[in-house]
Formats: structure tokens, sequence, C-alpha cells
């Protein structure tokens, strides 16, 4: 049973997330995300209408969209917790622990 669009789109904005370092092409997205061809590509076009994905024509790859940076501002407005647990994975978990004793 194919799987509805917005559930194809947050697959692919997923496994992007996930894997920031590189541009995928769409055959290997296809084939990690057990898409169809069709489906994947429409997809990507969606998503890349929207500024949440971008195509590298030279390199026919995808990877995030400026649009997510505005997304990512977002979520941490609403919930101030991810900019204290972002802070506190960035100093080694060592905030806050001044007078343990070790």
């Amino acid at each position: 049973m194919a799987r509805p669009a917005p559930t194809r789109a947050a697959d692919i904005v997923s496994f992007l997330t996930a894997h920031p370092s590189r541009g995928l092409m769409i055959s290997e997205l296809v084939q990690r995300l057990g898409m169809n061809i069709a489906s994947a590509h429409a997809t990507l076009a969606v998503l890349c209408d929207f500024g949440f994905v971008v195509r590298d024509p030279v390199h026919r790859t995808y990877v995030l969209g400026p649009a997510l940076a505005a997304t990512g501002f977002a979520a941490l407005e609403q919930h101030p917790a991810i900019e204290g647990a972002v802070a506190f994975a960035g100093d080694g978990g060592q905030a806050g622990r001044s007078g343990m004793i070790e």
C-alpha cells in the first residue's frame, strides 16, 4: 500500500536531516526509503517549491533547504528547553556541575 504524500515528505526530510554531511541522489532516497521513483520525484518537487529541500542541478543531489532553518528557529522559540539542551550538550554536560563532588 502506498504511503500518503505527507508521510513521504516527512520521510525524506527526516532522512536528509539524519545525513546532513552530503547531498543525496533521488535513486539513493528511493532505495533507502522504499519509495517508487515517481512518488519520490513528485514529493521532492513540492519540497523544493517550498524551500524545504534544495536540488543541486550539477550533481543532481538533494539537501535540506533554507525554509527548514526558519522552522528550526521557530521550534527553538516555542520550546526553550531545546536551546538549554543544546548548550548543555555543547559544553560536554558540564553546565551546572560546579560544586559537585568528583
